[in-house]
């Protein structure tokens, strides 16, 4: 089974903690100085990125934790618990960054100072994009869902952040003073899509969702090069949690096959998955043909439920050599 470097995949969480700190306290600073409730605004929500990146790191750390007796499935579940949390504190932001701004609406305009405000923007879109950047690498390479998060949630932050320096250059030209709040408002109607959006795939990881349809049809392909071996196979299930994945499939081989030999194909089968997809736990179960003599003519009547998956009735496989016959 590939294993993956569990450091680095802390290491990259813990990268997106320090960055998010940074910028939510120069946000709030910068924002507060000069008067600016876009600005602020953009603070609090780094704020709530803080929170979830720290939920973020701790998921990622139990989830590298190996299964043990209490959980012998892993703990990959941790990153979609934490996912789902993630999400729910984007979608809580979203609500206070439109409250806050329909309140300063009507409070009428105050003075902004627009020139620093513009360069701290321009400085925090440029900061979340490479971080950003980073994190979806790492979230690709260790197949994280807790690091990708965190890659949304600051890719979320650019162009709100581009949006306020737009907003801010409108008041200084047209003296919209109005402008600020609301962008602000705006910022918290984007970022609250973003949250259900996270919140329904989260949702499908915690409830078992099946694997991506192009995945379950690489899986399919690679058994089915294994024909006539394996003759047919069903009950194929599999699932995600947290960066493992989980495949169960039952194979249909002929009754007079070698017990070791069915063993083996069911390795070399195993293997051939497993180069595929990083972090897969396979569950294989083998039956016998319901009658050898049906299995051996060129085609098999559908004498099985729908529900299998019967393989292409191409001319034998290189495959089938692996497969010794009785008495051999």
């Amino acid at each position: 089974m590939n294993h993956i470097s569990i450091p680095g995949k802390v290491k990259a969480a813990g990268f997106g903690v320090v960055t998010t700190l940074t910028l939510t306290v120069v946000k709030l600073a910068f924002g507060i100085f000069l008067g600016s409730m876009a600005i602020i605004a953009e603070a609090v929500h780094s704020g709530m990125d803080l929170v979830s990146a720290l939920i973020g790191f701790f998921a990622v750390r139990q989830s590298s934790i190996p299964e043990d007796e209490s959980h012998p499935y892993g703990h990959g579940k941790y990153e979609m618990v934490a996912g789902g949390i993630e999400a729910l504190l984007i979608i809580i932001a979203s609500g206070s960054l439109i409250f806050f701004g329909v309140k300063d609406v009507l409070a009428g305009p105050h003075p902004i100072e627009v020139g620093l405000g513009v360069w701290v923007m321009l400085g925090s879109a440029a900061v979340n994009y490479g971080v950003a950047k980073y994190l979806f690498s790492a979230a690709k390479k260790y197949d994280s869902f807790a690091i990708e998060g965190n890659a949304w949630h600051l890719t979320a932050d650019v162009w709100p952040s581009l949006g306020v320096v737009v907003g801010l250059i409108a008041l200084k030209i047209l003296k919209w003073y109005w402008i600020d709040p609301v962008i602000a408002i705006l910022i918290g109607v984007y970022i609250g899509v973003v949250g259900f959006r996270l919140t329904g795939r989260a949702f499908k990881g915690l409830v078992d969702h099946s694997l991506p349809a192009e995945e379950e049809a690489k899986i399919r392909a690679i058994v089915c090069e294994y024909y006539p071996v394996v003759l047919e196979f069903h009950k194929l299930r599999t699932r995600k949690s947290g960066n493992e994945r989980h495949v169960d499939l039952h194979f249909i081989m002929k009754r007079d096959a070698r017990l070791d030999n069915v063993h083996t194909v069911c390795d070399q089968i195993e293997e051939e998955i497993e180069k595929c997809f990083p972090n897969v736990k396979i569950l294989t179960h083998v039956e016998p043909c319901q009658d050898l003599g049906i299995c051996e003519t060129e085609e098999c009547p559908d004498v099985r439920p729908q529900s299998i998956y019967k393989c292409p009735l191409d001319e034998p496989n290189h495959r089938d050599q692996h497969l010794k016959q009785p008495g051999q």
